[in-house]
């Protein structure tokens, strides 16, 4: 794996005997560097349950002007198929609740990832709803400076690990069920997603809070769920 561009949790609870995690999360430029490799390649990194058809295409629809203007701003809308798939590409993988939270210093007695003092506009991009409405479609067409911030933008909030924008901006993907935290195995196959809606076997553990955020929303030691798909 090429470690660049990325940090080392060295070893303790949550971590193991240490791992590397990405520095930022993964961006619109950087996702569409896969989108890329996959025109050229197909499917190679697909999960084997995927649903059909998933095509890990999701800046598709985006305009040219669009992504260039977000392309250091964190991807959204992505699938949890999307994420695995991406990490796969970069012959990584996504990281287990515990990872995460060893990124973000819980194990240290941390509160949020650069300490216990309450989140700030200077520490994080969070409670940022502007004049957003609630129809996800919606959220494509409105100004970038609405929504994310572009990776990195709060530097004084990177964890004791020296990972950024692990309380705010985006929420993260895990490769973690959020039942039980064990690793998240879906197979979908042919099944529609009325068929999955309420399997909790198929719900991921999804870390850090978003741009829309409260403040509890972006505690280190808060986890929701989202499908999988």
């Amino acid at each position: 794996v090429d470690t660049a561009g990325m940090v080392f949790v060295p070893p303790g609870p949550g971590a193991g005997d240490g791992f590397f995690i990405d520095v930022h999360p993964v961006t619109w430029g950087d996702y569409q560097r896969f989108v890329e490799a996959l025109e050229e390649h197909g499917p190679l990194w697909r999960h084997p349950g995927a649903p059909a058809g998933e095509e890990h295409d999701g800046v598709g629809p985006l305009d040219p002007g669009l992504l260039e203007a977000r392309a250091d701003h964190p991807v959204t809308g992505v699938t949890w198929y999307d994420a695995w798939a991406y990490a796969a590409w970069q012959d990584k993988q996504l990281p287990t609740v515990s990872q995460w939270e060893a990124a973000a210093g819980v194990p240290l007695g941390f509160r949020y990832p650069w300490g216990g003092s309450p989140p700030s506009a200077v520490l994080a991009h969070f409670d940022h709803t502007g004049e957003v409405g609630a129809e996800p479609g919606r959220i494509i067409d409105v100004p970038a400076e609405l929504l994310t911030a572009p990776v990195g933008s709060h530097p004084g909030g990177a964890s004791s690990a020296g990972a950024h924008d692990l309380a705010g901006n985006v929420w993260e993907w895990t490769r973690s069920r959020w039942l039980d935290e064990e690793d998240l195995t879906p197979f979908v196959g042919v099944a529609s997603y009325y068929e999955t809606v309420g399997d909790w076997t198929m719900s991921a553990c999804i870390k850090g809070g978003s741009w829309a955020s409260i403040v509890p929303g972006v505690c280190e030691t808060y986890s929701t769920s989202f499908s999988s798909r």
